[in-house]
């Protein structure tokens, strides 16, 4: 675990397809890590995940993530995680997507304790209309848990989940 996560160290500070800065480690993963970089064209903060290589050691898994990838960006919902970009980096594919601001439910969950009826309900029925968009554009989510929908707060003191991975 160590070696994983100083690979992941190494990153900061690299920039990828002279486009994209990584600035830190957002969080890992069981196939990659997410960190916060900028697009650097747009002075744009985003979230990169960057698959290790060792998780895609085969062409065929490289093409089937970046059609992934493809289909994923081109759904619009606002309870999905915009994907911007694509690239392969040092064998490495990668995700560019928009910088998310809040936590996962769980962990607003260990830190505010059980969720109250009414908000989790509120929760789920974006979670169950995300997941109806997917459905529609053919893709099947196969990770729904708790680390997978993140919380974000809004202005106007409302909650907005987004879906994860």
């Amino acid at each position: 675990m160590a070696g994983r996560m100083g690979w992941a160290s190494s990153m900061v500070g690299r920039t990828l397809e002279g486009q994209y800065r990584i600035d830190g480690i957002l969080g890992e993963g069981a196939m990659g890590v997410v960190f916060r970089g900028v697009n650097l064209s747009m002075d744009k903060a985003v979230a990169i995940k960057m698959m290790r290589k060792e998780t895609f050691d085969t062409p065929d898994a490289v093409e089937r993530f970046k059609r992934e990838a493809r289909v994923w960006s081109q759904l619009n919902h606002p309870a999905i995680t915009q994907v911007f970009d694509f690239g392969i980096q040092d064998g490495m594919p990668f995700l560019v997507m928009e910088l998310l601001r809040g936590a996962t439910l769980r962990t607003r969950v260990l830190e505010g304790g059980p969720v109250a009826i009414g908000r989790a309900v509120k929760l789920a029925l974006q979670v169950l209309d995300a997941l109806d968009a997917t459905h529609d554009a053919g893709i099947v989510h196969r990770d729904i848990k708790p680390d997978n929908v993140f919380v974000e707060d809004t202005a106007l003191g409302g909650e907005r989940v987004k879906l994860l991975d």
